[in-house]
């Protein structure tokens, strides 16, 4: 069965309780980072009962003008051919990452500061994404697209916010704190 086209962080929530149902998993703490703490926020919304502390690392919170260049060009397809293309750009994908924020704009006014991580480390995250090329861009898409100002403050669990001071949603983490006024 090919991977849906389109999917959303509601959907991504359903899926996983779905999962957590089927295991037989209980009530208990949830946490994510970056797109994961998009689904673990909206299980907390949606699911409150199931989650009884919540950690959310790295949130971003995308202008409207951000979101929608991040929409564009942020997790396009990446063709899957007899030349490899996909190997390339997916590893330009994961490297630029580390060394511009977006990715895309390698410019000197996005370059990141953290440098690269080892070759094993970058080998072991690219290989990652490799294996789920076919589906990132979706879940990335979503992501982006989540509505974070208005989910964020509807969260009524014990909440603990992080981010690492050299996450590039470190920008975003203030704001982030002032819609979730009951997290610490």
């Amino acid at each position: 069965m090919p991977p849906p086209k389109k999917t959303s962080i509601p959907q991504l929530t359903f899926d996983a309780r779905n999962v957590a149902r089927a295991s037989r998993t209980t009530a208990g703490a949830d946490s994510g980072s970056h797109t994961g703490a998009n689904i673990a926020c909206e299980i907390a919304i949606a699911y409150p009962q199931r989650v009884n502390r919540l950690v959310l690392d790295g949130v971003s919170l995308y202008s409207a003008q951000e979101q929608a260049d991040m929409l564009q060009h942020y997790a396009p397809d990446v063709p899957i051919d007899l030349t490899g293309i996909q190997f390339h750009r997916i590893w330009n994908f994961v490297r630029d990452s580390y060394l511009f924020w977006p990715w895309y704009r390698r410019e000197a006014r996005n370059c990141r500061t953290i440098g690269l991580p080892s070759a094993d480390e970058l080998h072991d995250k690219v290989v990652e994404v490799i294996k789920a090329a076919r589906t990132y861009p979706i879940a990335y898409r979503a992501a982006i697209a989540y509505d974070k100002p208005a989910r964020l403050p509807l969260v009524t669990v014990p909440t603990l916010l992080a981010c690492a001071r050299h996450d590039m949603f470190l920008e975003y983490f203030e704001t982030v704190c002032q819609l979730m006024p009951r997290a610490s």
